[in-house]
């Protein structure tokens, strides 16, 4: 993907600028070395994104200062890699969120998926960075240790885990059994942003590329939705657009006709395009 630099760095310029500001105006901080990193550090720091210098972004991912070290690796991820190896090893050295979004855009070829894949089984501490790139990277593997992994009740990382699994599923068929089990996990939750994120591939590409769950699947979701009660309507959202293609009928029959008009807007929406 291309990216146009100019428009980039004048962003990357006005989000520095105002940040930097309101550090200066709102945080009143005797600490010298503090001002001090606020202005000098973050210049600096901006001259490289600007420039995207890859491997001086690097060496500021480990800078003692979390702010500068948190605004290095946002902008790797748009910077090309020059050292791989030693990027992923500041990766994993680092293992936070911002350090794993680095690799999110970037290359990343067959055997370094099946790396990823034994790190998320060899070593759970790398977990919650790892799903967030199984997001974008991944093969069916990926989709299969995705699925096995219990929920854990840490809401961020289960949902974590939900959208990567549904973002697995934008590339590659699912077979009977994977699509069934896809839909248990989906219909087996009352929390509706696990529903979506489970459901979030086959929600996206139904439009686009035809991609619809096999009619034994639909059927077997439709059954499950009679006894469904989430919290939230996010999941009704996906269940709406994707049984309503064959099962309009049932759809608008789920919803009492009191609740149309206090429908959630999107939902009511995804009803009314299902209904076009």
């Amino acid at each position: 993907m291309k990216f146009n630099t100019k428009c980039v760095q004048n962003m990357y310029k006005t989000m520095t600028v105002s940040l930097g500001l309101f550090l200066f105006t709102f945080c009143d901080s005797p600490d010298p070395e503090y001002k001090r990193v606020v202005l000098e550090e973050y210049p600096a720091l901006q001259e490289l994104i600007s420039q995207r210098d890859g491997a001086a972004l690097l060496e500021f991912t480990s800078h003692p200062d979390s702010l500068v070290r948190v605004h290095a690796w946002q902008a790797l991820i748009q910077t090309e890699v020059e050292d791989w190896d030693l990027h992923l090893q500041k990766v994993l050295a680092a293992n936070t969120r911002e350090a794993w979004a680095s690799l999110w855009l970037k290359d990343v070829n067959d055997h370094q998926v099946q790396y990823f894949n034994s790190l998320w089984v060899s070593d759970p501490q790398f977990k919650p960075g790892l799903v967030t790139l199984f997001a974008t990277h991944g093969n069916e593997e990926t989709f299969r240790l995705l699925m096995e992994e219990p929920l854990s009740g840490d809401v961020v990382f289960d949902r974590d885990v939900a959208y990567a699994i549904g973002q697995r599923t934008r590339f590659f068929e699912l077979n009977i059994e994977q699509e069934m089990a896809l839909v248990d996990k989906a219909m087996g939750t009352n929390d509706a942003k696990l529903t979506r994120g489970y459901l979030y591939g086959y929600y996206r590409e139904l439009y686009r590329s035809e991609k619809q769950f096999s009619d034994q699947t639909l059927k077997h979701m439709l059954y499950l939705w009679e006894n469904h009660y989430p919290e939230g309507t996010e999941g009704n959202q996906m269940i709406v657009r994707i049984l309503g293609q064959k099962y309009f009928d049932q759809v608008v029959q789920h919803f009492p006709m009191e609740r149309f008009s206090m429908m959630n807007v999107q939902l009511a929406i995804e009803v009314a395009q299902t209904a076009g």
